[in-house]
């Protein structure tokens, strides 16, 4: 049987771009291994999303996610790490350490 893909669909013979429109080689594919197949096709162009966030909306994502959340270890950055950012802090308002934290 020749492999078409590795598990992370990175190998050679992988043509993401083509899998993602829904466009692979069917012969040899189980039902189940179709289906799965067809589910990954794109719902809207990758196009159609911006890629950039301002501040104010990625704060306002970081602030409603609840920080029990389980976020991905292979960045190694815990979910608090992203909200103490957007924390409060004690400084007093205007001083030269409020101002260095802040900047």
């Amino acid at each position: 049987m020749e492999i078409l893909m590795d598990f992370e669909g990175s190998c050679a013979k992988t043509d993401t771009s083509k899998s993602l429109q829904g466009e692979f080689p069917e012969e040899g594919l189980t039902p189940a291994t179709k289906w799965t197949l067809e589910q990954m096709k794109y719902v809207a162009h990758p196009d159609s999303i911006p890629w950039e966030l301002t501040v104010e909306e990625y704060e306002g994502k970081i602030k409603s996610w609840k920080e029990t959340t389980s976020t991905s270890p292979m960045t190694g950055v815990h979910l608090g790490h992203a909200k103490i950012c957007f924390a409060p802090h004690l400084l007093a308002k205007g001083s030269p350490e409020a101002i260095e934290l802040e900047e």
